[in-house]
């Protein structure tokens, strides 16, 4: 008796198959791996088709990578970091004026390099074509500059021009310089300028008294505020 197929694939499955020749596969293959039959992969569930709940087991090739998404919100500040070691010790630096006189101020600088400069400034005399300052190095080549200057300080009087400095250990040294009148006013600092230090130096036998320190029986002694000057020219 024979049976009757409607699909004539099923009929040719379900037939007699020659010695030695594969059942045919449906167009497309049924393994997902390389390499299988269809009988190995009915044994290994990783690369069976569709299995149970409609997941497909079997891996394709990777996709191409996606484009870069936006960049997310900024995070919260860090904690403060810790204070860094102290700097070195900037230079000292000063300015003084004195400007008692009409015609003619007289200035001092401390420079960064530590260098003493005294200035004459005559109002009223061209300095080659202008009315400009006229600068004195009182530091190189001279003698006894004292270490480590910290500020400066100058003065005029009777024709001479007093700059004195202090340094960071406390002490006051001085040096001047004549002034020569003319048109413009000048200095005729030494050659080599000379420093001296004050005697007595600030500091503790400074400190035990309240008033001048006098000689028995004398009063106190006049004091020059430096508003007698000597600003008459020849």
């Amino acid at each position: 008796m024979m049976l009757g197929y409607a699909s004539p694939a099923l009929a040719v499955a379900d037939g007699p198959q020659p010695s030695g020749t594969a059942p045919a596969v449906a167009a497309g293959g049924d393994s997902c791996k390389e390499g299988k039959g269809r009988h190995d992969d009915e044994e290994d569930p990783d690369v069976q088709g569709f299995g149970a709940g409609g997941h497909d087991k079997c891996k394709g090739a990777t996709g191409a990578t996606g484009p870069t998404g936006p960049t997310g919100p900024t995070g919260p500040t860090g904690a403060t970091g810790a204070t860094g070691a102290t700097g070195a010790t900037g230079p000292c630096v000063d300015i003084s004026t004195s400007w008692d006189e009409r015609e003619v101020k007289y200035k001092a600088v401390l420079a960064p390099d530590g260098i003493a400069w005294a200035g004459v400034y005559d109002f009223n005399a061209a300095n080659p074509t202008v009315p400009a300052y006229t600068w004195y190095d009182l530091t190189t080549g001279s003698t006894d500059y004292p270490a480590n200057p910290c500020g400066i300080t100058i003065a005029e009087t009777a024709n001479r021009v007093i700059v004195e400095v202090l340094t960071t250990a406390g002490q006051v040294w001085e040096t001047e310089c004549p002034v020569v009148r003319g048109e413009p006013d000048l200095l005729d600092c030494p050659d080599p300028v000379v420093w001296t230090p004050a005697n007595p130096q600030p500091g503790s036998l400074m400190r035990n008294h309240g008033s001048p320190m006098l000689k028995p029986g004398v009063g106190a002694a006049p004091v020059d505020k430096g508003l007698s000057k000597s600003s008459a020219r020849p």
